[in-house]
């Protein structure tokens, strides 16, 4: 990332509702300014993993979305099972598909002292 401009040069913007091109992308989220029930607050809803455009009232909300990118690794097969390995005091217990990206379930083995 840029320190100065704050943009990530050359990652893909991931488009909601297909596979993931790349490992490491940038997932838009549309972030809604909301003005509160009494009409006096203003609040932040985030629109997680939105990629796609969204529908709004040109009038007044479109003006008042502001599309955040985060970024996002997609693990390939076994990665992620292999870095949960290389973990002190934890077992891998499962590891599976879901969504276009590989997850773990990892158990504690070792009671460490916090």
């Amino acid at each position: 990332m840029s320190a100065v401009t704050g943009e990530f040069p050359n990652l893909p913007v991931h488009v909601n509702g297909t596979a993931f091109k790349a490992q490491d992308t940038l997932v838009p989220w549309h972030l809604k300014r909301q003005t509160g029930a009494a009409g006096d607050q203003e609040c932040d809803t985030l629109v997680a993993g939105s990629g796609e455009a969204v529908a709004t009232d040109v009038s007044s909300e479109a003006k008042n979305t502001q599309i955040l990118h985060r970024y996002y690794h997609t693990f390939v097969e076994g990665e992620l099972q292999r870095l949960g390995q290389q973990l002190e005091g934890v077992r891998v217990v499962n590891s599976y598909y879901d969504q276009g990206n590989w997850c773990v379930i990892i158990e504690r083995t070792l009671d460490l002292d916090v």
